[in-house]
């Protein structure tokens, strides 16, 4: 929710990935934290006065995530590299979303009679 959300931001959080539900939506938007969750709810949290472990091994949704991993995130979901792979993967991941943006665009534009067809 939104208290712990502005704990996470004064210690320099960068973003949350919860396997669980979240609150406060509207908040956490508000405070542009990056939170991914397995959905939304209306009940609050509480603390359950369990102590946490920092850079530990952790699994979620059946993925392990080591320290030092990264966590790549959209609307769409989350997915987990290791340094080596988002070394290896990222630079082609990163090329093939800019060809599709650009071909989102021209297809928008031929939406929109902005563009004659391909071939005419």
């Amino acid at each position: 929710g939104e208290l712990r959300t502005l704990a996470g931001l004064i210690k320099g959080l960068a973003g949350v990935i919860v396997s669980g539900a979240v609150t406060d939506v509207a908040a956490l938007r508000e405070h542009r934290l990056p939170v991914f969750s397995r959905g939304v709810s209306a009940m609050t949290t509480r603390s359950l006065g369990e102590s946490g472990e920092l850079n530990g091994l952790i699994h979620i949704g059946g993925v392990e995530v080591r320290p030092g991993d990264i966590a790549v995130g959209d609307d769409d979901g989350v997915f987990i590299l290791s340094p080596q792979q988002a070394n290896e993967l990222l630079p082609g991941l990163l090329g093939k979303e800019s060809a599709d943006r650009k071909r989102r665009e021209e297809l928008i534009d031929r939406l929109n009679g902005r563009q004659p067809e391909i071939g005419s």
